[in-house]
């Protein structure tokens, strides 16, 4: 299927961390873009001297325009017991549409190597953007007038609410839903393949593929 990506990825590697003093703490980076964060593993202090880091973190974001720059804030902070953390020190880092290497210096701690690249993003990343994916197999176009009873129709939502209520495997167990999107594809080839108003009429989906189905129009960005 053809996909179109509405926005891209920032993809920034952390590699390593320069204290100016040996630290005994164990450090992790986290890395705040457009108010979605993202974080490293601990560190402790390398034999060679400083932190290896050498992970990346991934946020969707759109790619600034030529000229333009969007803002990273960073921050080293220590670990500490009980899952509380010590800030050590920040900085913000200007990022243009351009990838390259960057060093930035954060005051009380020290210099903070960073590899930043853009790329296609995919829905699994994390960010505000859009994702937009486009299929056009299942892709019928029709003209027609939409009305919508509400009367009729609100009561017969509240009835299908209540028997997928009824199966919690529906919303929680992770292999029957992907069992049931595998259903749902499947069944979106049958309607697009029968042409026949009638047969459309008469292809009533089972309860799991109804499921899919009305949380795919909720979310048809996914």
């Amino acid at each position: 299927s053809a996909q179109l990506n509405r926005c891209t990825a920032l993809q920034i590697l952390v590699t390593r961390g320069g204290s100016q003093v040996k630290l005994q703490g164990r450090m992790y980076v986290r890395v705040t873009v457009e108010g979605v964060r993202g974080k490293t593993s601990t560190r402790l202090w390398s034999a060679g001297g400083g932190f290896d880091w050498r992970e990346t973190l991934k946020f969707r974001v759109i790619q600034p325009t030529p000229g333009t720059s969007t803002t990273i804030f960073l921050e080293v902070k220590e670990r500490l017991r009980l899952g509380k953390s010590r800030l050590i020190g920040s900085a913000q880092l200007p990022v243009t549409s351009e990838s390259g290497l960057s060093e930035v210096d954060v005051p009380g701690f020290g210099a903070v190597s960073l590899q930043v690249s853009w790329r296609h993003a995919t829905p699994d990343m994390p960010g505000k953007g859009l994702f937009a994916v486009i299929s056009p197999l299942f892709f019928k176009p029709t003209f027609c007038k939409l009305s919508v009873n509400l009367v009729c129709d609100v009561p017969m939502m509240l009835d299908f609410l209540s028997e997928v209520q009824a199966c919690p495997c529906l919303y929680l167990n992770k292999r029957v839903l992907r069992n049931a999107t595998r259903r749902y594809e499947l069944w979106l080839r049958m309607l697009y393949l029968d042409t026949t108003l009638d047969a459309e009429r008469a292809l009533v989906p089972p309860l799991d593929v109804e499921w899919v189905w009305h949380v795919h129009m909720l979310a048809p960005y996914f």
